[in-house]
């Protein structure tokens, strides 16, 4: 891969980023420990009967709230400023954490998974937007991946503790989750400054969509994205469900999760120290076909080794080309569209969301070994447009 000019060093990179930023670390970890809900919701709705096919369409709700959110969270982000729209969103998910407990009947299960993801999503367009309006462009990259790394550390304590939990009652979940995230909301009201905001007429925001479509290496960027992310869900849905059929329990599928978030604590930084001497497009390729070659690996009948090394291959290519993904995306953002760049990119997520996790349950009843290659063949085609995608005006 071509190397880029040279980039400040990783830890004088981390020295330079302001006190709000650290405040931000400390509220996703936080929040991450919690996030016990989505990573086992496959399992909690089979686990109360239903089908495969119902689980694959509560996924599915969960996917159009997050649509919901990414088109409205980018707005907000821009209007009512960062800070509100990621303090709403804590808020407002802490509410539906509790309300979940309360409910068994399909309909209101349906209900509350599309509020999960609407507002529950609803501050990552903000977020990401604070971090690239806090942070200099030549420190972004070590925030973007000191920000993961403080996210996943979380994610490595948090689906093992859940795994446990479930062995005793899965309400706990979902307490868990309202009570984290509530935390990051009072840690956004008390720390975090506003960020950019301002009156955005129609006209205004009109125009900045039709530039957002009319931005053709952005939107290569954002297709390539789309195919990534749906190979990306199925941890959180076909992966959880290859593994109880392979004999195991729950608690299984929790420690391998965890899997992801310590590999990604432990050795994120530093790889992050590497890839930053080489032009973004390359490492994102890499990154990219990395996420979907481990699947394929699943074929037949796997072992618990087969497991761990498809997560381990995963979470590499999700190491290499996150950060760097999220730094590229800033570098393509206007600073004064800043927001709603970021929920136009969220969308992608949004839609893998709404498209694959109920297709890939739907396949994966059908004929498992060909959703694995599927897998593994959307990883290839997102490296293939970004490679191929024309270069923006400035490649970081």
């Amino acid at each position: 891969m071509e190397t880029k000019d040279t980039q400040p060093g990783l830890m004088t990179s981390l020295r330079a980023m302001p006190r709000a930023f650290w405040f931000i670390v400390i509220g996703t970890f936080i929040n991450r420990c919690g996030m016990l809900v989505m990573p086992f919701a496959t399992l909690y709705l089979t686990a109360q009967n239903y089908s495969i096919s119902q689980a694959g369409t509560a996924l599915l709700w969960y996917g159009v709230g997050h649509l919901g959110a990414s088109l409205g969270g980018g707005q907000l982000a821009d209007t009512i400023g960062r800070k509100n729209t990621m303090s709403l969103s804590f808020f407002s998910t802490t509410v539906v954490m509790f309300a979940f407990p309360q409910v068994s009947s399909l309909e209101a299960i349906f209900t509350l998974m599309f509020f999960t993801g609407l507002a529950g999503e609803l501050y990552r367009p903000a977020v990401n937007a604070l971090i690239a309006d806090l942070i200099p462009e030549q420190h972004r990259l070590a925030a973007y991946a000191a920000n993961r790394t403080a996210l996943n550390a979380g994610f490595a304590i948090g689906p093992a503790l859940g795994g446990f939990m479930t062995q005793y009652s899965w309400d706990w979940l979902f307490y868990a989750d309202g009570i984290t995230t509530f935390i990051f909301g009072v840690i956004a009201v008390i720390a975090l400054p506003h960020g950019r905001r301002g009156k955005v007429s129609a006209a205004e925001n009109y125009g900045a969509w039709k530039e957002i479509v009319s931005n053709v290496p952005f939107m290569c960027f954002a297709l390539a994205n789309f195919f990534v992310a749906i190979a990306f869900m199925q941890m959180h849905s076909t992966f959880s469900l290859v593994i109880l059929d392979a004999g195991y329990l729950p608690w299984v599928y929790g420690l391998i999760s965890s899997l992801n978030g310590l590999l990604i604590v432990l050795i994120e930084l530093p790889v992050t120290a590497m890839t930053k001497r080489y032009r973004a497009r390359g490492v994102i390729v890499l990154g990219y076909f990395l996420i979907g070659a481990g699947y394929p690996l699943l074929m037949g009948s796997p072992l618990i080794t087969t497991f761990i090394v498809v997560m381990i291959i995963y979470t590499i290519g999700e190491i290499i080309c996150m950060p760097m993904a999220m730094a590229y995306l800033a570098q393509l953002c206007p600073e004064d569209k800043r927001g709603r760049y970021m929920g136009a990119f969220g969308l992608t997520w949004g839609l893998a969301l709404l498209i694959g996790p109920k297709l890939g349950l739907a396949v994966y009843e059908i004929s498992p070994d060909f959703w694995w290659v599927t897998c593994g063949v959307l990883g290839t085609i997102g490296a293939a447009i970004v490679l191929c995608a024309p270069s923006a005006r400035s490649e970081p």
